[in-house]
């Protein structure tokens, strides 16, 4: 399979690739799902660590 360039966000089938797509996503779920006071503040009334962020925190460190 080849790199197509037409999207606005070219896709990347190399393992590096998708390595940092998961790095990216990981950090945005991250970023999203943070401890306000000890509730995620993504998902309102959820305890936090929600689970996605948990799954989420070791693949962060896949680029690094």
């Amino acid at each position: 399979m080849t790199p197509t360039t037409t999207a606005a966000d070219p896709v990347d089938y190399s393992r590096s690739g998708e390595f940092e797509r998961l790095a990216r996503l990981a950090t945005q779920v991250l970023n999203e799902h943070f401890d306000n006071d000890g509730l995620c503040a993504a998902r309102h009334g959820a305890v936090f660590p929600y689970q996605p962020a948990v799954l989420a925190e070791p693949n962060t460190a896949l680029i690094g």
